[in-house]
């Protein structure tokens, strides 16, 4: 059966809502929401460390809804956040040893999602999915 062109955003929205549900429930047993299981894994994958300022872009969500994030991170010890030394206008996060140690139950969640998620395609229909996917978001720009 063929979806309607008008109801693909209705499609993609419904795929990201139950990934969303489905990492927040496997995550909840690690006292982690969806969210601050991506930004252990951004901060673990990216050295340790980045700007605030990334972590918006990366997430996609806005800077109060971050400083909120890092908030509620920072009082479960999981980041520390800190000004820069050179310019006291950027803000740090850094993963702290608790924040690692979760590193690979979070990963392992990832995968177990992204295996539901693409695990009945091929590896060439997985690519053509990203292939058609960048387009249509580059497409939105």
């Amino acid at each position: 059966m063929s979806l309607p062109k008008d109801q693909l955003g209705f499609k993609l929205k419904r795929i990201c809502d139950e990934v969303e549900r489905s990492a927040n429930q496997e995550s909840a047993a690690l006292g982690l929401t969806f969210v601050q299981g991506r930004t252990l894994l951004y901060l673990y994958e990216v050295g340790g460390s980045c700007g605030q300022c990334d972590l918006e872009h990366y997430l996609g969500i806005s800077h109060p809804a971050v400083g909120g994030l890092l908030r509620r991170m920072e009082a479960k010890k999981l980041l520390r956040c800190a000004f820069d030394a050179r310019d006291k206008r950027v803000k740090n996060v850094y993963i702290t040893p608790e924040g690692e140690r979760l590193y690979p139950q979070v990963l392992a969640i990832r995968q177990g999602d992204d295996e539901k998620l693409t695990g009945c395609l091929s590896e060439e229909e997985l690519g053509q999915l990203y292939t058609l996917l960048d387009r249509v978001y580059d497409n939105l720009k």
